[in-house]
């Protein structure tokens, strides 16, 4: 009985994990058709649906559920399938669509970018409205992105073509009338790193109804046999998942610890629309001369999980000025603290930095603090067959440090020293112009900066070394680094761990806050 009733709980753990696994994997729109999901049903790969529709000459919201089935996205192609079915018992519409679509992706490894081609190779849609049918009788697709895969973030953009016709109550030989969506991109942005992701699509819809002149008269040679109407669209979708940590105090006095912070993983889906369309009159026409401007949004929230997070027991920060800085970064797993010292004034050392800034950007190192797959790990390094990680002239290659300086070279995130740069000096302190441009260097945004010449802000902007003044004038306009009261930057003093833990917190704070405001509230505003 007790073996049963554990692999009854295994089972529905399972069942959950796989839930959560299948949403989390969101933050990205379901489809370019106007619509936005909700809360994950109990069946997995199965979700809330909400979508607007303008078939009837009206917007009108039509709810239901769509499902996406979970599918592995790292090989190089792939297919995902979506099902709708939505209605609006009002209106009696009711929407029935499936699509499989093919996923390429072709990968340019000298610019660290990636072309996504999307295909679409089965589509069946169709709409019930009243005692009528619109059946789809043609298609045309075409939807492809570009990829800027930075250290920290994964950058696109991209664009959607479509059209679609459908017959009423029959085919393109016989039917009762013909209704055209013709839909284009304005913006389709969005990014994805380790604490979120983020998608807004912003698309023009031309739509077009041709149908039966309910008053045709075949003996009056000025009478249409067929009446038309335009309209268009503009449909603003988004889609964040984030991450949010929330501190929490604990109320027992008998209690070994007084706070700690839980991490909120959520979902924000956004949908917007602007149309203008005919005014429906009696007898089933429409005036196509008088207008109807309309707009309505739509917003779901949903909290996908909640994780407690570790206690870091630091004796050395109670009362020190960066000490919720240090707190949280402890307690999201960004710092080694051993054993159970800051020592916050101290100056920053070059690998002490390196390992802060992968941690924040990638899991994908995670396993090293694990002892027992470090040891396997060094030990299949040092197989003949085995292919040894680029790294510096000085770094022991047995060392757990090894893993972390290989990761920023390959990435390019931070440089070595000496005249060929073969020299890591782990424990050279850093200065504050070289902990920054490693900022900017993960966020792949060294590029960006204006033409120079050109000054920064800064009151000490001659002091600032020309190799990082780019990084240092980007910093400042993402909102990085703001520099001191005094209005100067500092760049060429050494920086301490507590001055480190602000510049850390900040590059989180950025990814998975600010750049979100970026890509939705702005772009959504555009249009």
């Amino acid at each position: 009985m007790e073996k049963h009733i554990k692999r009854i709980i295994s089972i529905n753990l399972v069942f959950i994990a796989l839930i959560i696994m299948s949403f989390a994997s969101f933050g990205e729109i379901a489809g370019s058709y106007g619509g936005i999901t909700g809360d994950p049903q109990l069946k997995v790969g199965v979700f809330e649906y909400e979508e607007v529709t303008f078939i009837t000459g009206e917007p009108v919201i039509l709810k239901g559920t769509v499902t996406i089935p979970p599918v592995d996205k790292s090989p190089l192609s792939y297919n995902m399938s979506y099902t709708y079915s939505a209605q609006n018992t009002e209106k009696k519409i009711v929407l029935s669509r499936k699509i499989t679509y093919l996923v390429t992706k072709t990968i340019d490894k000298a610019n660290n970018q990636t072309i996504t081609k999307i295909d679409m190779t089965k589509f069946d849609e169709n709409y019930s409205v009243g005692s009528d049918t619109f059946s789809l009788g043609s298609f045309l697709f075409d939807k492809s992105k570009i990829t800027d895969n930075t250290p920290a973030v994964d950058y696109f953009s991209g664009n959607v073509y479509s059209k679609r016709i459908f017959y009423k109550n029959g085919d393109a030989i016989s039917n009762k009338g013909k209704f055209t969506i013709e839909t284009n991109t304005k913006s389709l942005v969005g990014y994805k790193h380790k604490w979120g992701n983020q998608e807004t699509e912003i698309l023009n819809e031309k739509l077009e109804y041709e149908y039966l002149n309910p008053n045709y008269d075949s003996t009056n040679a000025s009478s249409s046999k067929y009446l038309k109407w335009t309209g268009n669209a503009t449909l603003k979708m988004s889609s964040t998942k984030k991450v949010d940590f929330l501190l929490q105090g604990t109320d027992p006095q008998n209690i070994s610890f007084r706070k700690n912070y839980i991490q909120t993983d959520s979902e924000i889906n956004l949908l917007s629309y602007k149309c203008n369309l005919p005014t429906l009159v009696s007898g089933g026409s429409f005036n196509d001369l008088k207008r109807n401007s309309l707009e309505n949004s739509i917003r779901k929230d949903i909290t996908l999980d909640t994780t407690s997070k570790i206690v870091p027991k630091i004796k050395d920060i109670g009362g020190y000025w960066a000490e919720n800085n240090i707190f949280l970064l402890a307690s999201i797993g960004i710092y080694d603290v051993i054993p159970n010292y800051f020592m916050a004034d101290l100056p920053i050392s070059r690998i002490e930095f390196a390992k802060e800034i992968v941690r924040a950007i990638t899991d994908d190192l995670n396993y090293l603090d694990d002892e027992a797959k470090l040891k396997q790990k060094l030990i299949l390094l040092k197989r003949p067959t085995a292919v040894k990680p680029d790294n510096f002239d000085d770094i022991d290659l047995n060392s757990k440090d090894s893993f972390y300086t290989s990761y920023v070279k390959e990435k390019g995130i931070m440089h070595g020293m000496g005249n060929s740069g073969e020299f890591f000096k782990p424990y050279r302190s850093l200065t504050r112009a070289q902990a920054i441009t490693i900022m900017v260097n993960a966020l792949g945004l060294s590029d960006i900066a204006p033409k120079p010449p050109y000054k920064t802000k800064f009151k000490d902007d001659a002091d600032i070394p020309l190799w990082s003044k780019d990084a240092i004038y980007i910093a400042n306009e993402i909102g990085l680094v703001s520099g001191y009261q005094d209005e100067t930057i500092r760049a060429n003093g050494e920086i301490t761990k507590g001055e480190a833990s602000v510049l850390i917190k900040n590059f989180i704070n950025h990814l998975k806050d600010n750049i979100t405001s970026d890509y939705r509230e702005k772009v959504m505003s555009r249009y």
